[in-house]
């Protein structure tokens, strides 16, 4: 019935009370559709912007935000890393202000292109290949997509490596390389042949170029705190550590000197460190000093075939393991004096690669269009090399920022185990269960008119006064008793009878007309018959919502099936997805959290028609 009648329809009165009604219930819907609007937000983010409280994240539609959770991403989230590299001193990714002014010659981008190919493994670090809080990199879903086309199978992966990986996450879950630490070696086993041979595919933007001036000043920063202290210390008038750079060789400054050698002794990775002169000479002593005449023992530590001392010569690849590299850092640390030492990191090989190029400063300014005095005051275009990446593929890095909490997901938790099929197998279990017992008790206390059926409702309401948890302990000593720990029973058997149900179901079949049971029991029909070919049919809308409610019980149920299913194989969808929020960060939790509301919300969508149909259109006319 109408609030106001077709007299006052057109009266202030009642445009105002429309007015604060529609006002109320727009509010009402705000209220919540925000939060689920901020929850998926949150799924599509990362430790860039989780936390923005924004519905629609800014790298969707704004460049520069795009940028800055590439390049946390490229840079393995770690600011210590994008500030080595790029010799900044940003604090976080959302600070970093992407460098748009253009290249003035393409001839920077292809030389560095072209330089990039010249180096050897150790000197290139793969991007997006580690993430925090034990998460998927990036690049290890490509990696995942290379083992399965190399393998076909994951089983015989396992086989061959005699491991018992769950899922292909897993088994392409392999530690990045840390080439820029001095105590990281490989292991050069199977997985990181495979890992090496997936390295050759991608393309080069995916590889950083591994230099150690920004290191170093990260290095003098710890030290020293503040630039005056250092000034004070050397002599010098720097404005900042970032004007620090790291000389080749032994500096002039004894002070300099002093933490050149302390870098180069403690921090340098061995790989960017070579000689100024010839020291064939001083290895074969060092090493005919470890074994004497023993050349047979000599060549089985360092799988050689010496024949006399004479053949014994610096390697020419630093070996990953064994004696040989063992005696190798040892002899650069304790042999060669420091005033030989000559560092060949990353922008020196950068320098070295133009000189050799172009011969001549002048011919270089000519082609790259700037105006270098020297070759020494060089570096690479990094900033603005980033950018040009995220303008040309727009596209698919925002689609893999979209899509990667998903993809974090599908592999942590509905690949992972059991957890799928278990929720699957509980759930269908349940609902047939509900749907035989909760409408076989309704039918028994509706038809037969039993003296207690009032009392039995009664006692059945009354278990919705308390708490399920309330029965958690009890509950689970009686299934330990009776055995059915780590089982599907002990999961099923407790909600198999519903009290609120049955309620419901006798409520509906006293509504049913008893004429069709009368007409029924004259033709002969038993008990059993009419329930299943009159009572059935005609309670379809309230057996919907039995179902529904079954489900979403079952569905969304985690306290009971952790407690008697402690056996991570048992665990459903939900006991996975409390685990998950135990460590993971929110837009992983988020990304699961939209997840798991998908299937109830598909069941409701089926079932909306027939529950409605129950509601809007009499049973019979």
């Amino acid at each position: 019935m109408s609030l106001y009648t077709s007299v006052a329809k057109n009266s202030v009165e009642r445009k105002v009370v429309l007015a604060v009604i529609y006002t109320l219930l727009i509010l009402g819907s705000i209220s919540m559709i925000y939060p689920l609007l901020l929850v998926v937000s949150w799924s599509i983010s990362s430790p860039v912007d989780v936390e923005d409280l924004t519905v629609l994240p800014k790298y969707l539609y704004q460049d520069k935000a795009l940028y800055q959770k590439y390049v946390c991403s490229k840079y393995w989230e770690t600011m210590d890393n994008y500030n080595d590299v790029m010799r900044t001193e940003y604090i976080k990714f959302k600070d970093i202000q992407p460098v748009t002014a253009p290249i003035k010659s393409d001839a920077v981008f292809k030389d560095w292109q072209e330089f990039k190919k010249t180096l050897p493994t150790e000197y290139l670090l793969l991007g997006h290949s580690y993430a925090k809080n034990g998460l998927t990199p990036a690049v290890n879903f490509s990696y995942i997509g290379f083992l399965k086309k190399k393998y076909k199978s994951l089983n015989s992966y396992n086989l061959l490596l005699n491991e018992k990986f769950p899922g292909w996450m897993d088994a392409a879950n392999i530690a990045p390389e840390r080439w820029f630490i001095r105590e990281y070696f490989p292991i050069e086993d199977i997985r990181y042949r495979d890992y090496c041979d997936f390295k050759k595919e991608l393309p080069d933007q995916y590889f950083q170029v591994i230099a150690m001036e920004g290191k170093f000043q990260r290095f003098l920063r710890v030290r020293y705190g503040k630039i005056d202290k250092l000034n004070n210390e050397w002599g010098t008038k720097y404005k900042s550590f970032l004007e620090l750079t790291l000389n080749q060789t032994l500096p002039s400054n004894p002070k300099e000197a002093k933490y050149w050698k302390d870098f180069v002794e403690k921090v340098i990775p061995i790989w960017y460190i070579s000689f100024i002169s010839d020291v064939n000479s001083s290895y074969r002593n060092f090493v005919k000093s470890k074994y004497g005449n023993d050349l047979k023992i000599l060549n089985q530590d360092y799988g050689t075939n010496y024949k006399s001392y004479a053949d014994v010569v610096l390697p020419e690849k630093i070996p990953y393991h064994g004696l040989r590299l063992i005696h190798y850092i040892e002899f650069i640390e304790k042999v060669v004096p420091i005033s030989n030492i000559r560092l060949t990191s990353g922008e020196f090989k950068y320098k070295e690669f133009l000189k050799n190029k172009y011969h001549s400063i002048e011919s270089l300014n000519a082609a790259y269009q700037m105006q270098y005095n020297s070759f020494s005051q060089i570096t690479p275009f990094l900033p603005q090399f980033d950018w040009k990446e995220v303008q040309e593929n727009k596209f698919k890095i925002r689609w893999t920022m979209v899509t990667k909490n998903y993809r974090e997901v599908f592999g942590l938790v509905l690949i992972h185990g059991r957890a799928l099929t278990n929720t699957i197998f509980v759930c269908v279990c349940f609902i047939l269960l509900s749907i035989t017992v909760n409408p076989l008790a309704a039918y028994a206390l509706s038809r037969f008119k039993l003296k207690s059926s009032y009392t039995i409702l009664l006692l059945m309401l009354v278990t919705m006064a308390f708490p399920a948890e309330v029965t958690d302990i009890p509950g689970f000593l009686l299934t330990k008793q009776l055995g059915l720990l780590n089982t599907y029973i002990a999961i099923l058997l407790p909600g198999a009878a519903a009290g609120y149900s049955i309620f419901l179901l006798k409520g509906f079949f006293d509504s049913l007309p008893m004429d069709f049971y009368d007409s029924a029991v004259i033709e002969g029909a038993s008990e059993l018959w009419i329930f299943r070919k009159i009572t059935f049919p005609l309670c379809k809308p309230i057996l919907a919502v039995t179902v529904l409610s079954a489900f979403t019980a079952m569905y969304g149920s985690w306290t009971w099936a952790l407690v008697v299913c402690q056996d991570p194989n048992m665990w459903t969808l939900m006991v996975w997805l409390f685990e998950l929020q135990s460590w993971a960060p929110r837009f992983v939790v988020s990304a699961a959290l939209i997840i798991s509301a998908v299937p109830p919300l598909i069941l409701f969508i089926f079932m909306q028609k027939v529950i409605l149909r129950g509601i809007i259109i009499p049973v019979f006319k």
